[in-house]
């Protein structure tokens, strides 16, 4: 697999739409994007950031460019984790509703309701962060 770092242009219809436009070549059929960054502005011109992944066997179909880059595996993933990153989610919505109505009505909370509103607690399901992204297990699933 072949990590890209694709830079995206990024221009406004006067309809007030926002148009992105990829690099000559580029075929989303082909390229997985794992991650888009934020919107800058480089030489006057809004652009962003994308991380892509594809079969090596296409590596050569995208060309070298400053809008298209190979990338290492350590960089796409720290960009990957910058892009996206770990939030918090309800894991299991009947479990928070429940504690909700404890609190709601002054009944003290134990053991496991706890952990379940303790985001850092993996063990039982509640609110948690949601599974930090590692490019490592991304391309294994892709193999």
């Amino acid at each position: 697999m072949t990590l890209l770092k694709i830079k995206i242009i990024l221009a406004e219809e006067s309809s007030g739409r926002l148009l992105y436009i990829y690099p000559s070549g580029y075929d989303s059929r082909k390229i997985n994007i794992l991650a888009y960054g934020e919107e800058a502005i480089e030489n006057n011109e809004r652009v962003r950031y994308c991380i892509g992944i594809i079969e090596d066997i296409y590596k050569n179909r995208f060309s070298q460019t400053k809008k298209v880059v190979v990338i290492s595996e350590k960089e796409a993933d720290t960009l990957c984790k910058k892009w996206r990153p770990s939030v918090l989610k309800i894991a299991n919505e009947k479990v928070v509703v429940a504690i909700l109505n404890k609190i709601k009505n002054g009944i003290l909370l134990i053991g496991d309701e706890i952990n379940a509103i303790d985001p850092e607690n993996t063990e039982v399901l509640g609110i948690n962060y949601s599974k930090k992204f590692n490019i490592k297990d991304y391309i294994k699933q892709k193999r």
